[in-house]
């Protein structure tokens, strides 16, 4: 209690530090009567996205934390004393979904019964959980992929030996070869994926066109792309003909190749593949666009995880490969889909002047 014979001044000064203190404290506070805010300081505004005290104050409790979550708060003891910290998932005014830790206490203050919310943002922890857990995961991954390819390596390269053999032998078996090549082609390729993943292979940067590595890889998949009934176009500024990218020119083709064959492949009935490029200040972006049949929202998040595909055949890790070169070269991979409309893939790089 303040003392009754400080001065006015003191009593003011004395309030200001406290609120000070109060709103830069890391951790949430949040004061009920009777289901309604009455009272937040800064952090709480912060972590809902709030721009001023009068967004949440006289909101109701459920406003904010879903329905489930205030049930959970009931069986564990709502009208005890305390409750110890729970974790639970609540939403913020644009929204998005974050993780935090709850404590709940009640007190009595002239005969007014209060409940003190104690809040913290805890989504850098899980997320940091998650991203930790996906590493482990990767390490595994890349262990058995060095522990077994090798011996993959020699034993598909002595099966498509045999089998060329054997053809030049036996041309009856001619009808069934092309089958049986691709399928052993397919394996190795697999097992390259793996290997770089497991034991990724040095990186040599040098000055490339980056317009002549585009029309390269388009020479490369334009056959590929007719056979399917698509046609792939080009958009490229004629003022970033010169522009200079420092990179792995094979490990960049092979991005490209991994992105273009996905939109190809994402588009049985035909249709159009756009290769956007343009300048964004000291990034170059390159925007590949498919009108294929896009990506359900539930799994853009984990697109890029090892062995997580949407294809019947597929393997997932084309798709991580593809994020960890354009991550090697300083840049970044985003992927926008919506059913029925297609998929953008946008890879941003940093770029130097001719």
């Amino acid at each position: 209690m303040r003392n009754s014979m400080m001065t006015l001044r003191e009593y003011y000064q004395e309030d200001n530090v406290y609120r000070m203190m109060i709103n830069h404290i890391p951790v949430g506070i949040i004061i009920r009567e009777q289901g309604k805010w009455v009272y937040t300081n800064q952090y709480v505004l912060n972590i809902l996205g709030a721009n001023k005290k009068e967004d949440v104050l006289g909101k109701n409790f459920r406003d904010f934390i879903p329905d489930d979550v205030i049930e959970q708060l009931k069986e564990k003891g709502h009208n005890a004393n305390f409750i110890e910290p729970n974790e639970f998932t609540i939403k913020r005014l644009d929204g998005h979904s974050i993780d935090v830790e709850l404590k709940i206490f009640s007190t009595a203050y002239e005969n007014k019964n209060y409940e003190y919310l104690i809040i913290q943002d805890i989504t850098g922890i899980r997320d940091g959980e998650r991203a930790l857990f996906q590493s482990e995961k990767l390490t595994m991954a890349g262990e058995l992929a060095a522990g077994i390819a090798h011996e993959l390596r020699n034993a598909v390269t002595s099966l498509r030996g045999f089998l060329q053999l054997a053809i030049s032998e036996n041309p009856e078996l001619n009808k069934y070869s092309s089958i049986m090549i691709s399928e052993i082609d397919r394996i190795h390729h697999l097992n390259n994926e793996l290997m770089s993943i497991a034991k990724p292979k040095e990186t040599l940067f040098v000055k490339k066109e980056l317009k002549s590595i585009i029309k390269n890889v388009i020479v490369l998949l334009n056959t590929q792309a007719i056979l399917h009934n698509i046609q792939i176009f080009i958009d490229y500024p004629h003022e970033l003909n010169e522009l200079i990218i420092r990179c792995d020119e094979d490990k960049m083709r092979q991005v490209l190749i991994n992105l273009i064959k996905n939109s190809i492949e994402a588009m049985p009935d035909g249709g159009e593949i756009w290769l956007k490029v343009k300048q964004l200040k000291k990034q170059v972006i390159i925007q590949i666009i498919d009108q294929g049949k896009g990506i359900p929202k539930e799994f853009l998040e984990k697109i890029g995880q090892a062995f997580f595909t949407t294809k019947h055949n597929g393997t997932g890790l084309g798709l991580k490969v593809s994020y960890q070169i354009v991550q090697f070269h300083g840049g970044e991979m985003r992927i926008k889909s919506k059913l029925g409309k297609g998929t953008t893939v946008e890879i941003r790089l940093p770029f130097e002047k001719s």
